[in-house]
């Protein structure tokens, strides 16, 4: 009995192993996997793979799977980049380091080719500042593409043909223009350019890796091939109508002696000034095998030594050229750095803002919360800085309640035009202003608001920048038609209710709109800038 059992499951054994073999001469082959990539936000993106593996009986199965990768193309393997930082330093698209100190305007970037979609040309405006006329800072970038002149220029302000622009903002359906962080940054996916300015000092251009030998004017190709150093800086002048003939000088070489040796030991070496961007232990440390530390160590000693008798200079500066090493570490991915409190270089922020070690790289604004403005995130890192509260969003530079929403681009209306006739004519234009006010703020005239006029550029902004320039704002006609550009500081007398609008409904913003009190980052006695016409006389 018991060997007809054990010969029974003997034979059982034989047929389900027989069986499996069948099996296997006719098993499926399963598909390949298949990984779709969701978009990238806040520096993360959702990954969705699918794969199959065979069952028992050959026969395919579906399996699914779901993970959070980080994701950056800022600068990225794909890209090259060119950076500006401090008073200022030039690291070049091939690594190379060159410190430049002319306060006229530079040509950052060209491409070869001068006609077509992807024809560029980007520069940058330098300035003196505080009173130091032997070092220079970034003061704005202008980028001329696709038929428009854009300009990043300070306290995150963008022009685009001379007339200010609310963020984000799309240029010729391919340029996107937004807030990310700290910086302003323009983005042109389909040419493979992509522009930065934090508004105070560093900027950055970066460009696709196929424009490998075909870019000029910056010094060096991006093909790796230096130029000749003593073709840099000056030779790279360009000649503007905004560049005054007292105002622009060629720059002079640095001493070879700038820096003495007790200098160096007191106000460079130490890990709370200069050394801090070496230190192995301190706040960069995370990221000090991703950026080029050393370079960015020997901009401060420049900067250190050039401002060694100016306490309040020497502190900015230190602070300056941590904050860049802070925004390249954070484009490698590092981001969140404590760095602030333990180098003493406290950020305020201003009204409803609060300071953050990684900020949202694509804040909420009025545009998107009432238009419905599709964000613009990109692939970009989070970096530190002053953001909204929460309940806040960005209107222009100023933080609000979106209900207080001010600077919305364009006197148009978002409701059809019936409805909004038939809504004025019911009279709710008067019933519910602030609901009205962003669906048929065109039918209820709410673009214009009787103001003064003093804060108005009536022509456009940068042609004011211009005669500002030109000393020409003590003459009455054109304090009439550069009010805000001419008379800043006048605008802080007044409040506003609604931005102004020219007769052909280009925005034209108020003093309010994108000036943060300056509370942010400047301070207003010894800053020199676009809204300070006294320090900047007194400079040039």
């Amino acid at each position: 009995m018991k060997s007809s059992v054990r010969t029974g499951k003997l034979l059982l054994s034989f047929l389900v192993i027989v069986g499996f073999q069948i099996a296997n001469l006719h098993a499926e082959t399963c598909p390949r996997a298949k990984v779709v990539k969701g978009e990238c936000i806040r520096g993360e993106r959702l990954e969705h793979i699918t794969w199959y593996a065979q069952n028992a009986y050959g026969t395919c199965v579906e399996k699914n799977q779901t993970q959070s990768k980080p994701c950056s193309i800022l600068p990225g393997e794909n890209f090259c980049q060119c950076a500006i930082v401090g008073d200022p330093h030039y690291r070049t698209f091939n690594g190379h380091m060159i410190h430049f100190f002319g306060n006229c305007t530079y040509s950052l970037a060209e491409s070869k080719e001068t006609h077509g979609e992807c024809a560029f040309k980007i520069r940058g405006k330098n300035e003196h500042r505080h009173g130091n006329l032997r070092v220079s800072y970034l003061r704005y970038i202008t980028v001329e593409m696709a038929d428009k002149k854009i300009t990043l220029h300070q306290f995150g302000r963008v022009f685009i043909d001379g007339v200010i622009a609310s963020l984000p903002v799309e240029v010729n359906k391919d340029i996107q223009i937004f807030h990310s962080g700290t910086m302003v940054d323009l983005v042109s996916k389909k040419c493979g350019v992509v522009v930065s300015f934090d508004g105070n000092s560093n900027g950055y251009v970066m460009v696709s890796k196929d424009y490998r030998g075909k870019i000029t004017k910056q010094g060096v190709d991006v093909s790796g091939k230096p130029d000749k150093f003593n073709l840099i800086g000056n030779s790279y002048s360009i000649e503007s109508t905004l560049d005054g003939a007292h105002a622009c000088k060629p720059a002079q070489p640095l001493p070879q002696n700038f820096c003495t040796n007790d200098q160096e030991e007191k106000l460079v070496k130490p890990t709370t000034q200069c050394g801090a961007l070496l230190d192995a232990a301190g706040p960069f440390s995370a990221c000090l095998d991703k950026v080029n530390a050393e370079q960015l160590y020997e901009s401060c000693k420049i900067d250190i030594c050039a401002n060694a008798n100016n306490a309040e200079a020497l502190t900015r500066a230190r602070c300056e050229l941590f904050k860049a090493m802070e925004e390249q570490c954070s484009m490698k991915g590092i981001s969140g750095l404590q760095w602030r409190a333990a180098l003493n270089c406290p950020l305020q922020c201003g009204k409803n803002k609060v300071y953050s070690a990684k900020m949202d790289p694509c804040p909420k604004t009025c545009e998107n919360h009432f238009f419905g403005t599709r964000k613009q995130c990109y692939d970009l890192p989070s970096q530190e800085g002053c953001e909204c509260k929460p309940g806040y969003i960005l209107d222009g530079m100023l933080c609000v309640k979106p209900s207080q929403c001010q600077c919305l681009e364009g006197c148009r209306d978002t409701g059809s035009k019936s409805d909004c006739k038939t809504w004025v004519a019911e009279g709710k234009c008067t019933k519910f202003p602030r609901l009205m006010k962003h669906v048929c703020r065109a039918s209820c005239k709410f673009c214009v608001e009787e103001v003064t006029d003093v804060c108005v550029d009536r022509i456009s902004s940068e042609r004011c920048e211009k005669y500002r320039h030109e000393g020409k704002c003590d003459d009455k006609f054109y304090k009439m038609a550069c009010g805000l550009t001419c008379h800043p500081f006048t605008c802080r007398e007044y409040s506003f209710q609604f931005c102004l609008y020219g007769s052909n409904s280009s925005l034209q913003i108020t003093f309010v709109c994108y000036f943060s009190l300056r509370q942010e980052t400047y301070d207003p006695e010894s800053h020199t800038d676009i809204m300070d016409k006294k320090t900047r006389k007194v400079h040039s």
